[in-house]
């Protein structure tokens, strides 16, 4: 989706959709929407006093303008009570809207954008571009049939009407992207089928977050890792013929900034291990590795944010699966820390890789 900045008054510019935002009557109309309002000889006001737009929070109605504005189509989308308005809630409007400008099949809308109810146009800009990504995101990758059904919006277009308003939006923008991006890689990681989301595609995307993001990256194989004294994620490691990773991405290495460690659970695909889980529901377990997805996304943001911290993402990765190699119920094992475990369901395998990921 392309994303812009432009100069324009929403009443006088041309667009497939022109997206405003109301509060639950019986608040007055304001900014953007007054302007449209009056620029439409009072349709939305008179629209509003019929009861039949309530701006109540989420509730979305579209409207044909008929020629009396450049844009064709207006959708109002409410934002509840005005005293109860933040940011989540602008959020949440901003995906609502944005769903049902992608479902309605539209491919082009605009929005103004000015600061409100004590919200810059960084604010704003920055809520409302996270909320409309995150809602309209679609896992279609492995999708073949009806392909020409998926429906997308191709292009959103900020409006603001001076030069220092363009700049504040074009801000929040970029940060929201950043944001938006962040959180697509850990949806499609989480989504991705095990078969495809291996330890080694982990590291792999670490890596290039690494190169791209000037990060330094160790990924340790298992052999580097059992030579270490990480005996509690070798033994997990070993049940799968799809070998180990153990990483650790560093943002901000020695530059003297305070220290955040983030520890995510890497396992691609848990069966359970010898003590195997039941049949029904285990295809969802691909996504055991959400929590290293969300350490690998959070480093990613915080690179591109440029955020003052020293950061340590660690993610041990592998599958947990049983084979003539697996560990077993009634195995001790000997953590990097030195202390020992006794294993009694191979299906605690997060805690196993954990403990040394933390030591």
């Amino acid at each position: 989706m392309n994303i812009r900045v432009e100069k324009g008054r929403p009443e006088k510019y041309s667009c497939e959709l022109l997206l405003l935002f109301s509060f639950e009557s019986p608040e007055p109309l304001e900014g953007s929407l007054q302007n449209v309002d009056l620029e439409w000889k009072g349709f939305i006001s008179t629209l509003i006093k019929q009861g039949d737009f309530k701006g109540e929070l989420f509730e979305c109605r579209l409207l044909h303008t008929q020629g009396a504005l450049p844009a064709p189509r207006v959708l109002l989308t409410g934002l509840g009570k005005k005293g109860e308005f933040d940011l989540e809630k602008w959020r949440g409007a901003a995906s609502k809207a944005g769903q049902f400008i992608r479902n309605s099949g539209i491919k082009q809308f605009a929005f103004p954008i000015r600061s409100f109810e004590g919200h810059s146009e960084v604010e704003l800009a920055e809520s409302f571009v996270t909320g409309l990504l995150l809602g309209v995101y679609q896992f279609n990758e492995f999708k073949t049939l009806e392909r020409d059904k998926i429906k997308e919006i191709e292009e959103v277009i900020l409006l603001g009407e001076k030069d220092k308003e363009i700049k504040l939006i074009g801000d929040g923008l970029r940060t929201g992207r950043i944001i938006s991006e962040a959180v697509y890689l850990a949806r499609d990681l989480v989504n991705g089928p095990s078969n495809t989301v291996t330890p080694t595609l982990l590291a792999e995307k670490a890596k290039r977050i690494a190169e791209d993001q000037e990060m330094e990256i160790q990924v340790l194989e298992v052999g580097q890792a059992e030579a270490m004294g990480m005996g509690a994620f070798v033994a997990v490691a070993k049940g799968s013929q799809e070998p180990g990773k153990f990483i650790v991405l560093e943002y901000n290495k020695a530059k003297g900034l305070d220290t955040i460690a983030l520890v995510g659970k890497g396992i691609t695909f848990d069966s359970g291990g010898i003590s195997i889980k039941p049949s029904e529901n285990m295809e969802r377990m691909k996504d055991d590795m959400s929590g290293a997805a969300a350490v690998l996304a959070t480093l990613q943001a915080a690179s591109r944010l440029q955020l003052p911290f020293h950061l340590v993402g660690i993610m041990p990765a592998t599958e947990n699966l049983p084979s003539g190699k697996a560990y077993k119920p009634g195995d001790i094992l000997k953590t990097l820390s030195g202390q020992t475990v006794e294993v009694i369901s191979t299906d605690a395998e997060g805690r196993l890789i954990l403990s040394d990921a933390l030591t």
